[in-house]
Protein backbone atom coordinates (compact mmCIF):
# COMPACT_ATOMS: atom_id res chain seq x y z
CA UNK A 1 0.00 0.00 0.00
CA UNK A 2 2.65 2.67 0.95
CA UNK A 3 4.59 1.75 -2.11
CA UNK A 4 1.50 2.46 -4.44
CA UNK A 5 0.50 5.57 -3.10
CA UNK A 6 4.71 6.98 -3.08
CA UNK A 7 4.64 5.55 -6.77
CA UNK A 8 0.81 7.95 -7.31
CA UNK A 9 2.94 11.08 -5.45
CA UNK A 10 5.74 10.30 -7.75
CA UNK A 11 3.38 10.26 -10.84
CA UNK A 12 1.69 13.65 -10.07
CA UNK A 13 4.79 15.24 -9.10
CA UNK A 14 6.38 14.57 -12.57
CA UNK A 15 3.22 15.43 -14.10
CA UNK A 16 3.16 18.70 -12.29
CA UNK A 17 6.94 19.57 -13.32
CA UNK A 18 6.59 18.36 -16.97
CA UNK A 19 3.21 20.77 -17.29
CA UNK A 20 5.41 23.40 -15.75
CA UNK A 21 7.71 23.05 -18.51
CA UNK A 22 4.84 22.98 -21.16
CA UNK A 23 3.57 26.18 -20.08
CA UNK A 24 6.68 28.50 -19.77
CA UNK A 25 7.95 27.31 -23.01
CA UNK A 26 5.16 28.17 -24.17
CA UNK A 27 4.90 31.50 -22.82
CA UNK A 28 8.66 32.35 -23.50
CA UNK A 29 8.08 31.39 -27.15
CA UNK A 30 5.28 34.21 -26.78
CA UNK A 31 7.29 36.94 -25.31
CA UNK A 32 10.52 36.44 -27.32
CA UNK A 33 9.18 35.15 -30.53
CA UNK A 34 10.75 31.59 -30.13
CA UNK A 35 9.48 29.19 -32.08
CA UNK A 36 7.52 26.47 -29.54
CA UNK A 37 9.59 23.38 -30.63
CA UNK A 38 12.70 25.43 -29.93
CA UNK A 39 11.86 26.81 -26.53
CA UNK A 40 10.55 23.77 -25.45
CA UNK A 41 13.92 22.24 -26.37
CA UNK A 42 15.94 24.79 -24.65
CA UNK A 43 13.41 24.66 -21.38
CA UNK A 44 14.06 21.20 -21.34
CA UNK A 45 17.51 20.48 -22.13
CA UNK A 46 18.03 23.40 -19.16
CA UNK A 47 16.09 21.99 -16.58
CA UNK A 48 17.48 18.70 -17.63
CA UNK A 49 21.12 19.62 -17.43
CA UNK A 50 19.93 21.58 -13.97
CA UNK A 51 18.33 18.31 -11.87
CA UNK A 52 21.54 16.02 -13.31
CA UNK A 53 24.33 18.42 -12.44
CA UNK A 54 22.76 18.74 -9.15
CA UNK A 55 22.78 15.02 -8.50
CA UNK A 56 25.94 13.98 -10.20
CA UNK A 57 28.14 16.41 -8.94
CA UNK A 58 27.00 16.85 -5.58
CA UNK A 59 30.42 15.28 -3.94
CA UNK A 60 32.22 15.48 -6.74
CA UNK A 61 35.80 17.99 -5.22
CA UNK A 62 37.43 18.77 -8.59
CA UNK A 63 37.37 22.57 -9.98
CA UNK A 64 35.23 21.96 -13.14
CA UNK A 65 32.71 19.53 -11.20
CA UNK A 66 32.69 22.21 -8.69
CA UNK A 67 31.78 25.03 -11.36
CA UNK A 68 29.23 22.85 -13.58
CA UNK A 69 27.80 22.01 -9.65
CA UNK A 70 26.81 25.94 -9.35
CA UNK A 71 26.06 26.24 -12.87
CA UNK A 72 23.14 24.03 -12.11
CA UNK A 73 21.93 25.24 -8.83
CA UNK A 74 21.74 28.61 -10.02
CA UNK A 75 20.19 27.25 -13.80
CA UNK A 76 17.84 25.80 -11.44
CA UNK A 77 16.82 28.88 -9.49
CA UNK A 78 17.11 31.02 -12.63
CA UNK A 79 13.95 28.47 -13.80
CA UNK A 80 12.38 28.19 -10.74
CA UNK A 81 12.08 32.33 -10.70
CA UNK A 82 11.14 32.67 -14.22
CA UNK A 83 8.53 30.76 -14.10
CA UNK A 84 7.04 32.23 -10.58
CA UNK A 85 7.61 35.59 -12.95
CA UNK A 86 5.65 34.01 -15.29
CA UNK A 87 2.78 32.93 -13.29
CA UNK A 88 2.82 35.87 -11.41
CA UNK A 89 3.12 38.15 -14.98
CA UNK A 90 -0.57 36.30 -16.27
CA UNK A 91 -2.41 36.32 -13.19
CA UNK A 92 -2.13 39.90 -12.98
Amino acid sequence: MEKEVLALIVLALQAVHTGAVIYLSRRLSAYFGLRRRMALILVSLATLFGYTGIMVFTNAYSALSTILYAFAGILLGFLLYLGMGVVLADLL
